[in-house]
């Protein structure tokens, strides 16, 4: 099996036993492969029929390195991926179904204008935030928002 072009060749973690559920070298790159269609750990240890408490101490091994960040790449092609979909669905909506007295009468698109304005502020902090980032703005995900709470006690420190 050849890994996609999209995704670096790697050197599989070596194993010190071969067992029938392992993590073979082949399983280790259908997972990678998994991982970057996917974006999810949990989908693609779930694909190569493993866990996910197995895939992260894989990658904690020695020897593990080429294998983390082969893992790194196929996470930023997999969240490619998912924000095509978020796009597609800001320009393009979702099908919903529609009830009347209980019984379906047919569908309807729904747009989501939040998850648009979103994504354009993201894609285009220039030009629809202002030129503000995400992290000025307090849209920061919660790592984001830990990290400067450490950087800022520890420059009140120095």
């Amino acid at each position: 099996m050849s890994t996609p072009k999209f995704l670096p060749a790697f050197a599989p973690v070596p194993r010190l036993k071969d067992r029938s559920n392992g993590w073979k070298p082949e399983v280790q790159r259908a997972f990678i492969e998994a991982l970057a269609d996917t974006g999810s750990v949990t989908s693609a240890c779930r694909a190569v029929g493993r866990s996910t408490h197995g895939a992260y101490h894989l990658r904690r091994q020695p020897g593990a390195e080429e294998f983390a960040a082969a893992w790194e790449a196929a996470l930023d092609f997999g969240m490619r991926r998912i924000e095509d979909v978020a796009m597609d669905r800001a320009l393009n909506g979702v099908e919903v179904p529609v009830y009347s007295y209980g019984k379906l009468v047919g569908t309807r698109i729904s747009h989501n204008d939040r998850l648009l304005m979103f994504m354009l502020r993201n894609r285009s902090p220039d030009r629809f935030a202002d030129g503000r980032s995400a992290l000025r703005q307090g849209g920061a995900n919660a790592i984001d928002k830990m990290e400067l709470t450490r950087l800022r006690n520890q420059w009140r420190k120095e």
